[in-house]
């Protein structure tokens, strides 16, 4: 069986490890139709779903496509990304080869990354700010600071010259 899929990440000025999951996201590109993507999709039938609930915090893209050469794509926590391509292979090659892409030996089990870009939040979605969800109301200035007017544009200084004109002629009349 597979080793824990964990390590240490230090972040931050001071710096608490935390242990969260190494393998992030993996890629399955491979074509729909060609004959080198057969095993590919024999093991998207038999062994994905196996990988998936032994794995439940990976995220697995699937994409389809014409003509290309099947190949897997793992992102690691650190930034990290190796292809592996899975061209003209089993179904059990390609389940070896997705174990070796979880727990590839250059990412072992306990080994310490030390990030050295610091992020006030560590989540990629950010932090949620208590100006977004105010009413309209609220987040519009009070009425007593809207008292900027803007000067007259061309068109109605020429309406305005035109009334005039129209108020004069009626009075002559």
């Amino acid at each position: 069986m597979s080793q824990l899929n964990y390590c240490w990440v230090e972040e931050g000025p001071r710096p608490q490890p935390r242990f969260i999951a190494k393998l992030r996201r993996v890629q399955l590109i491979f074509c729909i139709c060609h004959s080198s993507s057969r095993g590919i999709r024999d093991y998207l039938e038999q062994g994905l779903v196996e990988f998936s609930r032994q794995n439940p915090d990976v995220i697995i893209y699937l994409k389809p496509e014409k003509h290309i050469s099947p190949v897997f794509v793992a992102e690691y926590t650190n930034g990290d990304t190796i292809s592996m391509s899975v061209h003209n292979r089993t179904n059990d090659e390609i389940v070896e080869a997705v174990e070796v892409l979880n727990t590839v030996q250059k990412y072992i089990s306990g080994y310490r990354l030390q990030k050295y870009k610091y992020a006030d939040y560590t989540s990629i979605i950010e932090l949620r700010s208590t100006f977004k969800d105010l009413e309209p109301s609220e987040e519009l200035p009070a009425p007593e600071y809207n008292d900027n007017k803007l000067s007259r544009s061309d068109i109605e200084n020429i309406r305005q010259m035109f009334e005039r004109q129209n108020v004069r002629k009626k009075k002559k009349k």
